[in-house]
């Protein structure tokens, strides 16, 4: 008895110790933590003891998310209507509209446009039709850019926009301060070629909607069109001072027509980021001052006045190897690569010419190392960490026997080629269609991600999927965070995804464009 007496007020002590700090973590989590917390624990923790899961379900930390949502519902007579909204969400806080645009009811078309977009399960395609053309936050995540514009739509779900509506905008992550910044741009954000691997469409598309940001947050840029160096008309890179309003073409680029052995769709210009604050990273098949004759994917710095238009190296050390002209290209700014290789491809998709892809990173000024040699035709670069040590990418194959299905995963390996981490294990359940990291077609975990990036504050990886890991988003396209390792999975948009109803009418609510308080690089 006097043995047992101090061994139970042991146990209570810690009893109390474990409630005690249990009440500090509920009292610093609110409604949105704890809701996450209880999703991730009820799906992620097969065969783990309770406290371990807790610790790994604890959510990772956000900052500020904007992004669109396109809600589009049609009805059995022939009718639909859309509306679509920017929403702001602030670490745990509930996320808050900026502004809306309202539709009208309108005949729906043949294609039957919102069945299709839900169908797609990518939200992205809303910006064919929409309002919601580019969008960006600014690093430090105090604001957000957005551009609003109809006139670049393929088909219009709504009334036209007047033209107090129509431009480039800006508003502080708290709501506050909306404000017009200038004209939108007339360069569409997307470009439409024939048919790809999605048989769905009779069309394949591809987008550019990222508004960049300065790292010191007073700039923007976007390409526009304007004159090149004969006056023509085209494609070129503009950059907008957020203080003083002054708009700049930084670049004077010649017109011309993509290269034949490019496939379409692709931009001939696209994809411009901040190097720095005076300094613009962007790409083009062009050869605007005669270092890229063969018309390459190429990327080129220039200066926020104009001056010292600069090729970027090209990657050597890999033969035959050419840069993918996929958004991902935006990357090369951390030396990470995603280059083609010959040979055929492990995973080749039936009536497709895809090529192999590998993820590369730049070692010195010349020295390239392999870092994947999975010879699939869908392993695509996402970014270096802060240390330059680990680069993560996305990919379908099975590295380490934990991908079964050929699911798109997160994965990360160190620079030197070793240690390979599998970050997300999404597992639809059943093998799903090749290539899994580029094809957006119902059933299973089919879209790739359009953006995969990191918080430099606090380390949590931001991306979209149409993957359902937490067994709250059974048919759409949603944004989610983890950790870099693998811990606090939590799905940051809940919009309602595709629903069918008895009397043959639709509803779709899709997270549409997004960005993120980090660069892309």
């Amino acid at each position: 008895m006097s043995r047992a007496g101090p061994r139970l007020r042991l146990a209570l002590a810690l009893l109390l110790l474990v409630f005690a700090a249990a009440s500090r973590e509920g009292g610093a989590c609110n409604e949105t933590c704890r809701r996450d917390i209880a999703r991730c624990m009820a799906t992620q923790c097969a065969g783990v003891p309770g406290a371990t899961c807790r610790r790994s379900c604890k959510p990772a930390a956000i900052r500020t998310l904007a992004y669109g949502v396109v809600d589009c519902r049609a009805d059995g007579a022939g009718m639909h209507v859309v509306h679509e909204e920017l929403r702001i969400r602030r670490g745990d806080r509930q996320p808050i509209t900026v502004v809306e645009f309202p539709g009208e009811p309108m005949p729906d078309p043949p294609s039957q446009s919102c069945r299709q977009l839900g169908e797609s399960r990518n939200g992205a395609a809303a910006v064919l039709a929409g309002v919601l053309e580019r969008l960006g936050v600014s690093p430090d995540g105090s604001a957000v850019v957005f551009e609003v514009t109809d006139d670049t739509a393929v088909i219009h779900f709504g009334p036209p926009l007047t033209s107090d509506q129509k431009g480039m905008f800006l508003v502080r992550a708290d709501g506050s301060g909306l404000r017009r910044l200038g004209p939108a741009s007339r360069d569409p954000s997307f470009r439409i070629g024939p048919p790809g691997i999605n048989t769905m469409y009779s069309f394949s598309v591809v987008f550019s909607t990222s508004i960049p940001f300065s790292p010191n947050g007073r700039r923007i840029a976007f390409t526009d069109l304007g004159p090149g160096p004969e006056g023509e008309e085209t494609v070129q890179i503009v950059v907008l001072d957020l203080v003083s309003g002054r708009r700049t073409q930084v670049t004077h680029l010649p017109s011309a027509s993509l290269p034949p052995s490019v496939p379409t769709p692709s931009f001939l210009t696209a994809y411009p980021s901040f190097v720095d604050d005076k300094t613009v990273l962007f790409f083009t098949y062009l050869d605007p001052d005669g270092s890229n004759p063969e018309h390459h994917l190429a990327g080129f710095t220039v200066r926020i006045d104009g001056g010292r238009l600069t090729p970027v190296p090209t990657p050597g050390g890999a033969s035959e190897g050419r840069v993918v002209p996929i958004f991902g290209v935006a990357q090369l700014t951390t030396n990470l690569f995603n280059l083609t290789l010959p040979g055929v491809p492990e995973n080749a998709f039936p009536g497709s010419d895809f090529p192999v892809t590998e993820i590369f990173v730049q070692v010195g000024k010349t020295n390239l190392v392999q870092l994947t040699h999975f010879r699939r035709v869908d392993t695509f670069s996402a970014f270096l960490n802060g240390t330059r040590t680990r680069a993560f990418f996305r990919a379908s194959a099975d590295p380490l026997r934990t991908n079964p299905y050929g699911s798109c995963q997160i994965f990360s390996v160190d620079t030197l080629g070793s240690g390979l981490r599998q970050v997300t294990h999404f597992n639809p359940g059943r093998p799903v269609a090749q290539p899994a990291c580029a094809l957006d077609s119902p059933p299973g975990c089919f879209v790739g991600y359009e953006f995969v990036g990191q918080d430099p504050v606090t380390k949590a990886v931001v991306f979209d999927t149409a993957c359902d890991p937490l067994g709250a988003n059974p048919f759409g396209d949603q944004i989610f965070a983890i950790r870099p390792d693998g811990t606090g999975l939590r799905q940051l948009t809940d919009a309602a995804g595709f629903t069918t109803h008895p009397d043959g009418s639709v509803r779709v609510e899709l997270p549409a464009l997004f960005a993120y308080s980090a660069t892309l690089h």
